[in-house]
């Protein structure tokens, strides 16, 4: 009587032992499909950013080439509004006479 009984402890004792693993499996388990949903995730996140990235390296050449081009129409229009002040300024200085002579009047 006493071995079966020390049999069904034992047994009991290894019941206790396996549950308790399949626990820490179901637990590990868990842990280990989060960890593969956060890193499909951090992947899709990636190939967004480098969809995103590989876009601007096409669309930034052409507004860096539109944005020369502004810039260089704006320094044609200030060499025009500094030659405007130049005539300006020399039509103000002009006695009345020469300047009148310079309109064609």
């Amino acid at each position: 009587m006493e071995r079966l009984e020390s049999s069904l402890k034992n047994t009991q004792d290894q019941a206790d032992e396996l549950e308790f693993q399949l626990l820490k499996l179901k637990q590990a388990r868990k842990l280990s499909t989060g960890v593969l949903q956060q890193l499909a995730t951090a992947d899709a996140t990636k190939d967004t950013q480098m969809l995103e990235k590989s876009e601007l390296l096409v669309y930034m050449p052409n507004k860096k080439s539109a944005l020369e081009n502004l810039v260089f129409d704006v320094d044609a229009l200030l060499m025009q509004v500094a030659v405007l002040e130049e005539q300006l300024v020399h039509s103000h200085t002009t006695p009345a006479c020469y300047h009148n002579l310079e309109l064609g009047v």
